[in-house]
């Protein structure tokens, strides 16, 4: 099993449970999955295609149902997902930010 199938087996409950812009995105990475090995890029597009896809179902899903739910509770976890996929660089990016403000303050008070 790759790693591609263990985040569909693990979000979806299996590839049988995809949508069907979910699987052609599916079927995009595994292609391209083929020619190279998986970088953090291509995985970042993938769950943001899964995203829009469940996204997309969940807008023509009427309120309160089981499919509903079931949806929100995966959007959920791609969520999660992703803040853990995006979370380090943000914190980079705001620490940089932080010690960029800092820095541009000590120059000020030493003129």
């Amino acid at each position: 099993m790759n790693i591609l199938d263990e985040v569909v087996s693990k979000l979806k409950g299996g590839f049988n449970k995809l949508s069907v812009e979910e699987r052609q995105y599916y079927f995009q990475h595994l292609k391209q999955m083929e020619g190279k090995p998986v970088d953090l890029d291509s995985f970042r597009k993938f769950i943001v295609g899964l995203k829009d896809g469940i996204g997309r179902e969940l807008v023509e899903a009427k309120e309160g149902t089981d499919k509903s739910m079931m949806l929100k509770a995966r959007l959920k976890n791609i969520f999660v997902l992703e803040q853990f996929l995006y979370g380090p660089e943000r914190a980079k990016k705001a620490i940089e930010r932080y010690y960029h403000t800092l820095s541009d303050k000590l120059d000020t008070k030493q003129m």
